[in-house]
């Protein structure tokens, strides 16, 4: 295994954050992933299979903990924010709820990267961890 843990050959998106931040592909589905350090949304759009990234801050300057939308009134919510209760796309578009209108600032991702790829231009290369997301309420 490589320094940082992950075994060879591991596939991580790469997230446009500023520095770049991998998560390996693995932590990755449709369950929004919220990280903390930068405040970021991961998840795998339900309906594309695409990665997507988020900023988690909104123009309120809240920075929301995202969950799965389970009660299915706003169609097509795939999220709920514990914070506001307002109801989000996969496109992180808020349709419902005090934020209703919002849009969260999208990063560019690049998906199945080959870590060590990624290491070869990001030396110092930060590899978000389930330790480093704040899991939904359950």
């Amino acid at each position: 295994m490589p320094a940082t843990g992950l075994p060879k050959n591991t596939t991580v998106a790469l997230i446009g954050a500023n520095p770049p931040r991998a998560v390996p592909d693995s932590l990755i589905d449709a369950v929004p992933k919220n990280f903390s350090d930068p405040p970021l949304l991961v998840l795998r759009d339900p309906a594309t299979g695409a990665v997507r990234a988020f900023s988690r801050q909104t123009d309120t300057d809240l920075f929301p903990i995202f969950e799965p939308d389970r009660t299915g009134k706003h169609p097509p919510a795939t999220m709920i924010d514990r914070d506001s209760g307002s109801f989000w796309t996969a496109d992180g578009r808020a349709i419902a709820g005090p934020l209703s209108g919002q849009q969260l600032t999208p990063l560019q991702v690049d998906d199945r990267v080959n870590y060590d790829a990624a290491r070869f231009w990001y030396a110092d290369l930060p590899v978000l961890s389930p330790g480093e997301l704040r899991s939904p309420a359950k």
